[in-house]
């Protein structure tokens, strides 16, 4: 009844796009509440902060053993 779902760590790709997706969500919720709506610069932060936070995440997961 609890299945946790987890991002595949295998699959470097999916998890990056994982992390690149999300941070444009929030790159976006942040821009539309916080800023002026610009959903250009919230797409592009997204995509930048998405993929520095994917691969250090996924280089620190793989090679720290944690």
């Amino acid at each position: 009844m609890n299945n946790i779902r987890s991002i595949d760590l295998d699959n470097p790709l999916l998890y990056i796009l994982t992390m690149i997706i999300t941070w444009i969500v929030v790159a976006g919720v942040f821009e539309t509440v916080f800023a002026d709506g610009n959903w250009t610069n919230a797409i592009s932060q997204g995509i930048v902060g998405g993929l520095v936070f994917g691969v250090a995440m996924y280089y620190l997961i793989q090679y720290t053993g944690n």
